[in-house]
């Protein structure tokens, strides 16, 4: 289990016990089912508990949650600010078994700009809250709780069951224990936290069975695309005065970035060497974590988690045309089957060259039934270290050093041509 795991369990667990010591059940009126806000899914276990009573505490009017890369890929933004809840889920080993706990945050749709457009959903239709106490007691002697000795771990077992199923049909079943039970509930999970998470998952288990024997027709509704507005004068003013430019690069926060942005990030030198210029870093973003203030850099098949605090500034190139138009460029010329990768810092390509434009040359790197294998390389301030030089047909290996910068060096098959060209020449002569 990770780190931050162990920190939010204990965390959820002390939110809870406050309330346990005082004989109140804090899950006793929860009627939010807390659902994916793109798949339409129930949360389960602890994740349902935790979003349940985060809406409560928080006063949110939508019972729909999703990740930060979900709610940018249909045109949302979390606001600055806005805190998300830590879930959990068990990671698949080799052998296909749960190998341990992972984490991801996610947030509630109230917390997005725009205002979210939701689709309208069917909530489920009402029964009787007596036949669904019935049914999950019934299930409850035919799978008894296992390992479980005490009648209170037993009831709060129960009870933790009561509000799942009360969050999966939409409707409430009374939570009635008396105040001397639920201070013992609150004794056992001040001395044992994780009493608690396995009290949620067999309370889980047992309403999967309990839903077996019933039919529960109901969609939850879905986040709709954001609608494109366009912006007026004033906010194109705003946006670039918050975002200086240098040359041919902009400035960017945390709270501008987004899935599949190109950036550069450019590290803060450590204490003592102020002074030192550190490499810049160019590279795909993804897995923005506001909350943590961190995310993910995918440079090629390499992946570095970022820490804003590290950086002196973050960059956006105004090339993304000039790069959309090269790798069109790049796949045209590998084929239908082909494939186009992008040169990596400290890689070696070796292969003729089969195009160039103004910005860029593209090597052939592989080529076969399967198709061609083409690689663009980028011209721009490579010039002077002969990149920009290269002409279709020269026949070279391109290296990347730790800094990105390319170094060309002519292949013997086309050193030894050069070799009978000049030796043609001088005998002509």
């Amino acid at each position: 289990m990770s780190q931050k795991s162990d920190e939010k369990r204990l965390e959820l667990a002390g939110e809870i016990n406050q309330s346990l010591t005082e004989g109140n059940i804090p899950w006793a009126n929860l009627d939010n089912a807390p659902t994916n806000a793109v798949s339409g899914n129930s949360y389960k276990g602890s994740n349902a508990l935790r979003l349940a009573l985060s809406a409560e505490k928080n006063g949110y009017e939508n019972d729909q949650w999703l990740s930060l890369k979900d709610a940018n890929e249909l045109g949302y933004k979390v606001r600055a600010g806005e805190k998300g809840e830590t879930m959990e889920y068990w990671k698949e080993g080799k052998d296909g078994k749960p190998s341990g706990i992972e984490t991801y945050t996610v947030f509630n749709v109230a917390q997005l700009d725009p205002p979210a457009q939701m689709s309208q959903g069917v909530p489920p239709q009402e029964r009787n809250s007596s036949d669904l106490e019935k049914a999950l007691n019934e299930t409850a002697e035919k799978n008894p709780f296992k390992d479980v000795h005490t009648q209170d771990l037993k009831d709060l077992r129960m009870s933790l069951a009561k509000l799942l199923l009360a969050l999966e049909t939409g409707t409430s079943i009374e939570q009635d224990a008396p105040k001397e039970k639920v201070q013992s509930w609150s004794a056992t999970i001040k001395n044992n936290p994780t009493e608690l998470f396995k009290a949620n998952r067999d309370a889980q288990n047992l309403v999967t069975e309990t839903l077996k024997t019933m039919e529960i027709e109901k969609e939850a509704p879905k986040l709709e695309k954001a609608p494109v507005q366009e912006k007026t004068a004033e906010q194109n003013q705003e946006a670039a005065d918050r975002k200086p430019r240098v040359g041919n690069a902009e400035f960017l926060r945390l709270e501008d970035l987004e899935a599949g942005m190109e950036v550069t990030c450019h590290p803060k030198p450590p204490k003592g060497k102020e002074n030192e210029k550190l490499p810049s870093i160019t590279g795909i973003v993804s897995n923005i974590d506001v909350e943590k203030g961190k995310f993910t850099l995918e440079c090629g098949e390499k992946k570095a988690g970022v820490y804003v605090g590290n950086l002196t500034s973050i960059t956006k190139s105004h090339s993304q045309e000039i790069k959309k138009e090269t790798m069109e460029i790049a796949k045209n010329l590998a084929g239908e089957n082909g494939k186009v990768y992008s040169p990596r810092v400290d890689g070696s390509y070796k292969g003729p060259i089969v195009e160039k434009t103004e910005n860029a040359v593209f090597q052939e790197v592989k080529a076969g039934q399967e198709g061609k294998t083409i690689i663009p390389h980028y011209t721009k301030n490579q010039e002077e270290l002969g990149l920009g030089k290269l002409q279709i047909g020269d026949n070279v290996t391109i290296g990347y050093d730790a800094k990105g910068k390319a170094k060309v060096a002519p292949n013997q098959e086309q050193s030894q041509n050069q070799e009978k060209t000049k030796a043609r020449e001088g005998h002509t002569r």
